[in-house]
């Protein structure tokens, strides 16, 4: 991709994803600790920032900008020099810390250990952090943000299907050892069924930053749409419609969502028991292996929490919680406050 410089970088750690392993608010905490990190070493770039992250980086180790993308779409040469100036601004001995999930879903390792030697990183400088999640759990997860952010517009049987390789931990977290070494793999799993698991924590612990340093700000969660409304947003999917347009009305789905209890939207779990199992036996084989190799153990995962209620049929969107969903868009759209306030500051004078 581009000749290797001269200088020799120190370290850079990769945090790949996967996608729905807490990478938002890994990536929003290394964002609001930017300074602090540094005064440790570590160097989070700011330059090449795309909400919270670097995902530039990785869409374009991956063949270029996905269409859902937003933002403005920079050259691969224009990213590369923002960085190494803002590297090149602090001392030698820092060590670069890069994170997008996209990494793990999109990039070609090849490409992006190309892209690292640009900077100055062999190989063996580089740290692959990956979290990975029981596949069964991240699917669901999966395909609610797929639907609500990525113009996705198949049912999540159909999702399962087209995104089958995403789950394969052991071909995808192959195809990063064959590049970088085994040795320089870090997997972790995502311990989501442990109350006192906090991603953001155990990332701390990787790097050997003091915690009590460091704030945890609360409140930039990837909220999910409860089922029903997660049904409304695939029907807009299906419109011949940019991505971007399709998320008009992302945010007042998300707030409707902490409000669907009480005006009686559904949220029955997107699995049956029939399709857990499924997936469990689609990537058991493949588990057990990356369990041997990564962690030396038999079992990847521990023993699933399984639901306790049976599987019941969700009736389609009726015609009164379509009233109730658009009533609510209606309601909650915007107001000019400029405006108004405007026209009332000129009625008083």
């Amino acid at each position: 991709m581009r000749d290797k410089p001269a200088l020799r970088r120190v370290r850079c750690i990769l945090h790949i994803g996967t996608p729905k392993t807490g990478s938002t608010a890994l990536q929003y905490f290394l964002k609001q600790n930017r300074g602090q990190l540094a005064r440790s070493g570590l160097v989070y770039p700011e330059s090449i920032e795309l909400g919270f992250a670097q995902h530039e980086l990785a869409f374009l180790t991956g063949g270029g900008y996905p269409d859902w993308a937003t933002g403005e779409r920079l050259p691969f040469d224009v990213l590369i020099g923002k960085l190494r100036r803002e590297l090149d601004a602090h001392p030698s001995g820092s060590q670069l810390v890069l994170s997008s999930e996209n990494f793990y879903w999109l990039s070609d390792p090849s490409a992006v250990s190309d892209m690292l030697a640009a900077l100055g990183y062999a190989p063996d400088t580089v740290a692959i952090v990956v979290y990975i999640r029981r596949q069964e759990d991240a699917i669901e997860s999966w395909y609610n943000q797929s639907v609500k952010a990525l113009g996705y517009s198949g049912s999540f049987e159909q999702s399962i299907a087209d995104h089958d390789d995403l789950w394969d931990y052991e071909h995808r977290l192959g195809r990063w050892a064959s590049v970088f070494g085994l040795q320089q793999m870090v997997v972790r799993t995502y311990a989501e069924d442990d109350e006192c698991f906090d991603v953001r924590r155990d990332f701390l612990e990787l790097l050997e930053v003091p915690a009590p340093s460091l704030s945890y700000p609360a409140g930039r969660e990837n909220l999910r749409l409860v089922r029903d409304l997660l049904e409304f947003q695939r029907i807009i999917n299906r419109l011949p419609l940019p991505t971007a347009d399709k998320r008009r009305y992302h945010k007042q789905l998300i707030r409707l969502s902490e409000e669907a209890a009480t005006l009686g939207l559904d949220d029955t779990p997107l699995h049956t028991q029939a399709s857990r199992n499924a997936v469990r036996r689609r990537y058991e084989a493949g588990n057990s292996a990356v369990a041997r190799t990564y962690f030396d153990r038999s079992d990847l995962f521990p023993p699933a929490l399984e639901p306790t209620c049976e599987d019941v049929p969700v009736p389609p969107l009726s015609a009164e919680k379509l009233a109730t969903i658009f009533a609510w868009l209606m309601m909650s759209q915007p107001t000019r406050t400029g405006d108004r306030d405007e026209a009332i500051q000129a009625r008083e004078r």
